[in-house]
């Protein structure tokens, strides 16, 4: 293998065949050829067929078959380290990039010297059946204080040093959704992250239901407690007034799962009060201590 890619792009892959297909052809056609593709391929039968089929196009390809499901932040990590170059970008294997994509995020990265960079994208909902309901641009500069209030930046838009990455030690394995938006905080509080003003790329979604992506429409379960996660581990980021502000909009969001509304009266505010805080207990019992417990057992301590 070729240690001279000047990108490498991971692609994390679990029974979505023909999505993965249409993502690989989105590289096949970038203006930019001397990348390398890192696939994460936790198929449970084997995507091998679909990567034969490129072997022509996309020469640089690292297959990890992987076999069984992994959260997305240990299948991304997975990725980078098996990456060559010193540059990482992310294709989920439902989202696409333009042919421009990859050559603007090199360019971006060495030219600005950020720790991470973003373009715009184009955010577009499907039916489950691939029919198009809605399609907008999102092409926001940065503002830090903004993305405290929750994750505006898409993660097929990003690319950013391999060493920003180790510097920051990796994504977090505790946060099995929004691990994007955790992994941009603590860049952002600790590095430069820089906007980059086009439209590269495109997000997919095929819930049907604009605003609402696949990961939270698949997983909802886990949205109140990795809410929680965030905001307890960056605590320190907030101010006083940013920190009601959070508080205010999970108890809103909470209140729309259990159909209670916090001008129900003090009793119904207590008890979601009750419910976010019962959030952050299952989020340390069942995403934090394991994860801790595991570290110590793979240090042998």
């Amino acid at each position: 293998m070729r240690n001279d890619a000047s990108i490498s792009v991971i692609i994390r892959t679990f029974d979505r065949n023909q999505f993965l297909r249409e993502a690989l052809e989105s590289l096949v056609h970038q203006s930019r050829q001397d990348f390398e593709v890192v696939v994460v391929d936790m198929n449970r039968s084997s995507a091998t067929e679909v990567l034969h089929s490129f072997q022509q196009t996309l020469p640089r390809l690292i297959h990890l078959q992987v076999g069984k499901l992994l959260n997305g932040p240990s299948a991304t990590n997975l990725g980078i380290r098996h990456a060559n170059s010193d540059k990482i970008a992310l294709l989920d294997d439902d989202n696409l990039y333009d042919p421009t994509h990859l050559e603007v995020l090199v360019d971006g990265l060495q030219r600005t010297g950020a720790d991470l960079i973003y373009t715009g994208v184009r955010s577009t909902t499907y039916t489950p059946k691939g029919e198009l309901v809605d399609l907008k641009q999102r092409c926001d500069p940065f503002d830090f204080n903004r993305l405290l209030g929750g994750n505006y930046i898409y993660v097929v838009a990003t690319a950013f040093w391999k060493a920003t990455w180790e510097r920051l030690g990796g994504f977090d394995p505790r946060f099995p959704i929004w691990d994007d938006w955790e992994f941009l905080l603590r860049a952002g509080a600790t590095g430069r992250i820089q906007f980059l003003p086009s439209v590269t790329s495109e997000s997919r979604s095929f819930t049907g239901q604009p605003g609402i992506q696949n990961h939270v429409f698949r997983e909802r379960r886990h949205t109140g407690r990795v809410m929680a996660g965030i905001h307890w581990l960056h605590k320190d980021l907030y101010s006083e007034a940013q920190r009601q502000e959070a508080l205010a909009l999970r108890l809103a969001a909470k209140a729309s799962m259990t159909g209670r509304s916090p001008e129900d009266g003090r009793i119904s505010r207590l008890l979601l009060r009750a419910r976010i805080t019962g959030d952050l207990v299952a989020w340390w019992c069942g995403y934090s201590l394991p994860y801790k417990l595991r570290r110590l057992v793979a240090n042998g301590q």
